[in-house]
């Protein structure tokens, strides 16, 4: 770890104070605040020859200590919890070394329950250790803290019932996948944006899920798009005629695709839908995937997305 950080070369703003302090020193910070670093300040020492750059340049400084010092421990996302006995419960996750995996916790009961209980709630970025169990059971999650405390997803009524839905969603699209570095950080940066936005998110829960299917490998096919032609929703292209199957979208709606897919996070505000709009494309999708992915259900909180965005 030591002989790591000896690797970074010192960096300097316009106002050529060194954004490094000696290993001790910023080892000791470390640990004086919190992990997540919700209590990080600046250690220069000449605060007013500082140019602007200099607290977010010894930010990233602390995070990269952040990683190597946490090095060897798993990070995952919760997607759900079930109760097990009556001091236990069984924890999904999407993990980045384990891909989709199953673990077990003891639930504590204290002053600080609600420490504990943020731990597990949807869509919480944590990391952990969970050393290989034996003879079949479930492993141990030890040690676990938040990486990533969210300000806005657990306290913003629409932003909840769009971590319901990702939970509902997440459950049941990301079967026994292996583990994806590329699928695991388009989720963190998801959940990272949505918890930063400020506005403009209504569409978050449909451009998440038509994103989703490229880093499952079900990723529609869109090279013979034509503004005349259906989309095959079972062999995932655009034909010149209906399937006998039946089951397409017509020209009318099968041209919103190729939008869907140009667009992003920030540009998504572009995508004016009305109400009954958003509720067939929530609809399509959900259909697209109980067509792609086993046993994926019809979905039930997209009726609470449509209450409160309506």
């Amino acid at each position: 770890m030591h002989d790591t950080l000896a690797k970074t070369q010192p960096v300097f703003c316009e106002c050529k104070v060194s954004h490094f302090f000696p290993f001790e020193k910023i080892i000791l910070h470390f640990f004086s605040v919190s992990h997540d670093f919700m209590g990080f300040k600046p250690l220069l020492s000449d605060k007013k020859s500082c140019c602007s750059n200099c607290h977010e340049k010894q930010f990233e400084y602390f995070c990269a200590i952040k990683t190597t010092l946490t090095m060897g421990k798993t990070q995952g996302i919760v997607l759900r919890t079930v109760k097990y006995g009556d001091n236990s419960m069984i924890v999904d996750l999407y993990t980045n070394t384990r891909g989709r995996a199953s673990f077990v916790t003891r639930v504590i009961r204290s002053r600080r329950s609600g420490v504990s209980s943020a731990l597990w709630a949807p869509m919480t970025w944590i990391e952990f250790e969970a050393p290989e169990s034996r003879g079949g059971k479930l492993p141990s999650i030890k040690q676990p803290l938040i990486i990533h405390p969210y300000s806005t997803l657990n306290f913003r009524p629409d932003k909840a019932a769009i971590v319901i839905f990702l939970s509902e969603f997440l459950s049941h699209a990301l079967k026994e996948e292996e583990p994806s570095e590329p699928l695991f950080r388009f989720l963190t940066e998801s959940l990272q944006w949505l918890d930063r936005a400020k506005a403009d998110y209504a569409n978050f829960h449909l451009m998440f899920s038509v994103r989703l299917t490229t880093f499952l490998g079900i990723q529609p096919n869109l090279e013979a798009f034509s503004p005349d032609s259906v989309f095959n929703l079972a062999d995932s292209t655009y034909e010149t005629f209906p399937p006998l199957h039946g089951t397409y979208l017509p020209p009318e709606e099968a041209r919103w695709l190729p939008t869907l897919f140009r667009l992003n996070y920030r540009t998504m505000r572009l995508l004016k839908l009305r109400r009954p709009q958003k509720t067939r494309f929530m609809k399509i999708i959900n259909d697209y995937y109980r067509i792609h992915v086993p046993s994926f259900p019809t979905l039930q909180s997209p009726d609470i997305l449509r209450e409160i965005f309506a």
